[in-house]
């Protein structure tokens, strides 16, 4: 059964994910009439995302031993932790680099 950590970090991680497409659709809809909220928003989103990755290491148990999961790209085919720590580095670069663009921008 899942404990309170797994359900907030659910709820960060789809948290995170929402406010940056929210970002990412302000900022081609409007271009940079909403650049402020625009800033705003993707740092919350790396913000939530940081959150929930902190909130799933301490339900891991071990959280540096979690670390290894990502350490091996050749566990990704069988181990659903290792696949899901591959998503979330992905989605963590993507929003940093997203993040960064923003400030440069205006």
């Amino acid at each position: 059964m899942w404990g309170w950590s797994v359900a907030l970090y659910l709820f960060f991680g789809g948290l995170s994910a929402g406010s940056f497409v929210f970002a990412a659709v302000l900022q081609l809809a409007h271009g940079m009439r909403y650049q402020r909220t625009v800033r705003i928003v993707t740092v919350c989103s790396l913000v939530f995302l940081a959150v929930g990755a902190v909130l799933l290491l301490i339900d891991v148990g071990l959280p540096l031993r979690a670390m290894d999961v990502a350490h091996s790209f050749r566990n990704v085919g069988t181990s659903w932790m290792a696949r899901g720590a591959w998503i979330l580095m992905g989605c963590a670069g993507v929003f940093a680099l997203y993040a960064l663009a923003a400030m440069q921008i205006g």
